[in-house]
């Protein structure tokens, strides 16, 4: 019996220490040009989703692309931002022609956040 609460403590305590981990070694996206996706394991979101958003400038500004600015990318712009980041931001793996792996960072991640928000505003009985 105590071995169940000297179990639980740990479990408890390994948690805590999951929280602060961010994105572990391993973690990625993939972005497929072919069929117009970006991927986060077998969830994957369509980059049209990008059109029209109002989101944009919080995507730029993950990146580091100018402030005060409008940007409206149409999904071949999106596409190229990810895979072509600005100032060398990350490292794209190119697996295929029309396959790239991106790393998980806070660029990637808030673009990834984008698209799962319009999906949801669009499909799913989400509320603001």
């Amino acid at each position: 019996m105590k071995y169940f609460g000297l179990l639980g403590g740990i479990a408890l305590l390994a948690g805590c220490a999951a929280q602060d981990i961010k994105y572990l070694p391993g973690d990625h996206y993939l972005v497929d040009l072919d069929n117009g996706v970006m991927c986060r394991s077998s969830d994957c979101l369509q980059l049209s989703l990008i059109i029209p958003s109002y989101y944009e400038h919080e995507i730029a500004h993950a990146y580091g692309l100018q402030k005060g600015q409008t940007y409206n990318w149409n999904t071949q712009q999106f596409a190229n931002l990810l895979i072509s980041p600005p100032n060398k931001l990350y490292v794209v793996e190119k697996i295929s022609d029309s396959e790239f792996r991106l790393p998980m960072n806070q660029a990637t991640a808030k673009a990834f956040a984008t698209l799962q928000y319009e999906y949801d505003l669009l499909y799913s009985n989400f509320k603001l």
